[in-house]
């Protein structure tokens, strides 16, 4: 601390966590002039001081005025006399209280899983007959294809609809062309959603843009 008739400095408390430093007068020094430098320097720090006059220095000045301190410092006693050999220099003891840090929030830093996308479509023959397996991610799921025109179609949006944890129905599929392009459209019926629409350009198999279709179609916002 650079304020002039100031003799010494002493740290209260461990030297990692000081609880406040006291300071001591230097011989000759005003305590009058040292003290209010004090107060200015602690008030620029939102603190206050405690002085402890020496009991046998009789004419000691009265305590110089205390800056107001912030409702969190903590109540700080007076400093114990000063050292023989400053007890007729008028000299006085201050405690200054330590500078206290304000807690550091932990930082989270939050990451988003990646979308989930439909990764393939494929169709299944065998003995049993004829099945779909979408792959999404590391899900997969097989459903067997029913009998009626709409059954290829009614087996992507069933198995789509399992490997997402919905209940739906398959309502109704279109497929349109505009200019060179084939697209098809997927209405489907979600429980406790109601009914929402997907489409998908025709661009390789069939069977995959029904499934983007219907996938558009159970991913869309309710």
């Amino acid at each position: 601390m650079s304020i002039a008739g100031i003799a010494s400095a002493e740290l209260d408390g461990e030297e990692d966590a000081p609880q406040g430093v006291r300071v001591q007068l230097a011989a000759g020094a005003d305590a009058e002039s040292v003290g209010r430098e004090v107060q200015r320097v602690l008030a620029s720090y939102g603190m206050r001081s405690h002085r402890a006059n020496d009991e046998t220095a009789g004419d000691a000045p009265s305590e110089a005025p205390i800056a107001a301190a912030p409702a969190h410092s903590p109540e700080l006693q007076p400093g114990p006399p000063p050292p023989p050999g400053a007890e007729n220099n008028g000299g006085a003891v201050f405690r200054l209280p330590g500078v206290q840090q304000p807690a550091l929030e932990p930082v989270i830093e939050v990451e988003e899983a990646p979308a989930l996308l439909l990764d393939s479509v494929s169709v299944e023959e065998s003995r049993q007959g004829i099945a779909v397996r979408v792959i999404a991610g590391d899900a997969a799921v097989t459903r067997q294809v029913g009998s009626g025109p709409d059954g290829m179609d009614a087996a992507i949006v069933g198995a789509l609809a399992e490997l997402l944890g919905l209940e739906s129905e398959l309502v109704a599929v279109q497929r349109s062309e505009a200019g060179d392009a084939r697209i098809v459209t997927v209405l489907v019926e979600i429980v406790g959603v109601g009914r929402q629409v997907g489409s998908a350009v025709i661009a390789a198999g069939e069977a995959f843009a029904v499934g983007q279709a219907a996938w558009r179609a159970l991913t869309a916002p309710g």
